[in-house]
């Protein structure tokens, strides 16, 4: 049995990382460096229109419907390339401030907590004990992984269980050929690069570039995700399929299933109709959600499906009413408690005393 995680920016936000947009932007848009006029009216407009850069890669395609016009000092697709290259030299070196943050000689409650996380697919498809038991003692099982994140903080914790005695690596069967066959942990897939290989920022496709002069642009391929893994040579688009191929199990965590990530997908779901066995679960986030009332529990599932569900709209998939077709392939479990740990000291603020 394959099953692959799919990891997104709630994994880092777990650990203590202050890694979403809005942190990030917050502290770009205020720093007090010597710009040029380009660069200070792109952080002034980032500072007079915060809440919608909060998704930053689907607002870069809408800004440049802005371009142009007469107050603003971005004129050309070069002024627009300058400022999200001056963005992501920042978003990189904030990263790497907020990562060097994180602490991972607490070895055994990260191996601990990996060992609960990844098994717990299996309750999240049947809750059954036995069922889970029979799952997990039964199959071999391996566990496949794509980061989205720049970070390599899933990475390195992976390593300490990778290392650990927790790992039922000595799961052994053997088949009729006498073969021996073993658990094992893949190495992780960084989908858009790391910080320090090719970090990539931008959208799903040409249609999310709202301003079209620009889509005859050779450089504009630069800021279409996929397009520009396939131009750098680097065969991550060829990893992914090839793991979204193979796998039987899907688990999306920490992430909000954005536009900007929309061609995965929509690979997710034609392998979940071509394969009726295959599953997906989605472990979704709401810090006010109510668990003690159903309805509130049933609506955010819902919710998440339908998310899942409206990136297939306008494709050929759209038409095959998968809604009903795929109701019991998709799970959707809300605030599960996986991947919880914390990894970074909070700062303590030292106040000197008054002297007199």
């Amino acid at each position: 049995m394959n099953i692959l995680f799919f990891i997104g920016n709630g994994f880092d936000l777990n650990v203590g990382l202050n890694t979403e947009y809005k942190d990030v932007l917050h502290s770009y848009s205020t720093e007090k460096t010597k710009d040029n006029a380009v660069i200070k009216f792109f952080k002034k407009s980032i500072n007079e229109d915060f809440k919608t850069w909060g998704k930053f890669e689907e607002k870069m395609g809408f800004y440049t419907n802005e371009i142009q016009h007469k107050e603003s000092q971005i004129e050309t697709f070069l002024d627009y390339s300058n400022c999200i290259y001056d963005f992501k030299k920042y978003l990189k070196h904030y990263l790497e401030t907020e990562e060097s943050k994180v602490q991972y000689d607490e070895e055994k409650k990260i191996a601990k907590t990996f060992d609960k996380s990844l098994f717990d697919f299996a309750e999240c498809l049947n809750c059954d004990p036995k069922i889970v038991k029979d799952i997990i003692d039964k199959d071999i099982i391996n566990f496949y992984f794509i980061n989205f994140n720049y970070t390599s903080v899933f990475d390195k914790c992976l390593d300490v269980y990778r290392k650990s005695d927790m790992f039922p690596f000595e799961k052994i069967t053997k088949d009729m050929f006498m073969f021996t066959r073993f658990n094992k942990l893949g190495k992780v897939n960084h989908i858009h690069g790391t910080l320090k290989n090719n970090m990539i920022l931008g959208v799903n496709d040409l249609k999310q570039i709202k301003n079209t002069g620009f889509h005859g642009l050779e450089r504009v391929k630069n800021f279409i995700k996929p397009v520009a893994n396939e131009e750098l040579g680097n065969q991550r688009n060829i990893d992914v399929m090839n793991l979204i191929s193979d796998a039987d199990i899907y688990c999306i965590y920490g992430m909000s299933l954005g536009d900007t990530d929309k061609k995965w997908w929509i690979e997710l779901a034609k392998q979940l109709k071509s394969f009726p066995n295959k599953h997906l679960i989605i472990y979704a986030y709401n810090k006010s959600h109510d668990n003690s009332l159903s309805e509130h529990t049933l609506e955010e599932i819902d919710y998440h499906k339908n998310i899942f569900f409206k990136h297939l709209r306008f494709t050929d998939l759209g038409k095959d009413n998968l809604e009903k077709k795929l109701k019991n392939n998709i799970r959707v479990r809300i605030n599960r408690d996986i991947f919880k740990m914390k990894l970074v000291e909070p700062v303590e603020f030292f106040i000197e005393p008054f002297t007199f």
